[in-house]
């Protein structure tokens, strides 16, 4: 016989907003969402509050908290036919608000309680410590003999906060990485890519390419004749090693794994779980693609949305900018000048990027809690030799052409192409020298824009 039940929600998806834009600078907001699913019965089902464990903003960022819950019902089996009324409803931190429900039942009654869906605004006092929350059901009258059959429905708590900036946009995962492609990704022979690697298909590194970090793909792995990676491959399908290959990690196939001439890895495993891998990189998709939608609703000021091709060297001020499509000519350099202040540069594109072959970014007096992002709703292309910095996002494909590099922005920068496969060229030195040591985005920035 069960009386009652207590129920604690868990942390899921991160949610950037931001306010309209001012003649005078504005803070990003951020709101961090947990929802969980009520399932089953039982007498206490214990979740924690695990939101905002990646990113802390300091405790006066917070404004307050959002409660929320929708198709919540509770289910019981009554044995006797008598009337009966049950009394259910929520408590926070000793608070509790009761939704009466009345009904009277038969012999082996099948009964569903419904809440109505609700929503309720907490202060930022209202949680001493650790976030916790109860659903309840008591009061049971006129039958001594009922069995709960549990719960459904949806809980969500929001964090509110002010203040905090761009290190929330991503997850702990997604900021890990240097590549992330929703497609395929190729590295070209004798490239360099100093950090890990995601693709949701494919990914295939050619002759003397050198991953430091994981590659972790939904279909399969090939690394050529004398390419290496310091940490481990999981494939959903096959990996393939070419002649005097070395993998300092693990090699983990969804089918099998071949290993060619003087090919080397420290251990390697044939295993089934290849939609268990696919599944998990899928998920980052998702979040880029609501990243790229929020950070594109950021306002640019007029002066920053007149230029669209530049033709000519460009002194970039700090801010935010829109254009309709961005190139630059060959030879062209771009110089970002900090003057020795924490700055962003987001360059919002609703098309495409292409930047001509020999293109520069010079940064100047950038400190090591800046960013520059390039956001482009489509894709993003370099010619020959470019060389450039930051963070990369795309809406479809990322291609480089040989001998491209790419440099952290205060040691972050990353290619993240969200439907698409990213293809980098022969010669290409992504984050090399621990440029991107960072993640995708700096740890600490806080900005204004």
């Amino acid at each position: 016989m069960k009386h009652s039940i207590v129920i604690k929600a868990i942390a899921i998806l991160i949610v950037l907003g931001m306010s309209t834009h001012t003649a005078s600078s504005r803070a990003v907001s951020l709101a961090v969402t947990e929802t969980q699913n009520l399932i089953g019965a039982g007498e206490e089902q214990l979740l924690e509050f695990s939101a905002f464990e990646d990113v802390t903003p300091e405790p006066t960022d917070l404004v307050s908290y959002t409660l929320s819950w929708s198709n919540v019902s509770y289910s019981l089996l009554v044995y006797e036919a008598l009337d009966w009324n049950a009394d259910i409803g929520y408590s926070l931190s000793g608070e509790s608000t009761t939704i009466s429900t009345t009904g009277t039942g038969d012999y082996f009654s099948h009964v569903d309680i419904q809440f109505a869906d609700g929503e309720v605004v907490l202060g930022p006092d209202f949680f001493e410590e650790t976030p916790s929350m109860g659903w309840f059901v008591s009061g049971i009258g006129g039958s001594n003999q009922y069995d709960d059959n549990g719960w459904s429905g949806e809980v969500t708590l929001q964090y509110n906060y002010e203040g905090v900036g761009l290190p929330s946009l991503l997850d702990e995962d997604l900021n890990n990485q240097i590549i992330y492609a929703g497609a395929a990704v190729v590295g070209g022979a004798s490239s360099i890519v100093d950090g890990n690697v995601e693709a949701v298909v494919a990914a295939g590194f050619g002759a003397d390419a050198e991953v430091d970090g994981n590659i972790v793909a939904g279909a399969a792995v090939t690394m050529g004749a004398g390419s290496s990676t310091t940490g481990k491959i999981t494939a959903g399908a096959a990996v393939t090693l070419g002649a005097d290959a070395s993998v300092d990690g693990a090699a983990y196939a969804g089918t099998s794994v071949t290993i060619g001439l003087n090919a080397s890895a420290t251990n390697y495993d044939e295993y089934n779980k290849t939609e268990i891998i696919a599944a998990q990189i899928k998920d980052g998709k998702a979040k880029l693609s609501d990243l790229q939608n929020r950070l594109a609703s950021a306002e640019a000021p007029p002066e920053n949305q007149s230029l669209d091709a530049y033709t000519g060297n460009v002194d970039v001020v700090p801010g935010v900018y829109h254009l309709t499509v961005l190139t630059t000519a060959a030879g062209t350099t771009l110089t970002f000048n900090g003057n020795g202040e924490d700055n962003v540069w987001l360059i919002n594109v609703d098309t495409y990027a292409a930047f001509g072959a020999d293109t520069t970014f010079d940064l100047v007096d950038v400190t090591g809690n800046s960013s520059i992002i390039i956001n482009a709703g489509g894709y993003v292309t370099s010619g020959a030799n470019a060389n450039l910095a930051g963070t990369i996002f795309a809406g479809s494909y990322i291609l480089t052409g040989a001998g491209t590099t790419l440099s952290g922005a205060a040691g972050t920068c990353g290619l993240f192409a969200v439907n698409g496969g990213v293809s980098i060229g022969a010669d290409n030195k992504i984050g090399e020298f621990d440029a991107c040591s960072g993640g995708a985005l700096p740890s600490n920035l806080s900005i204004d824009i």
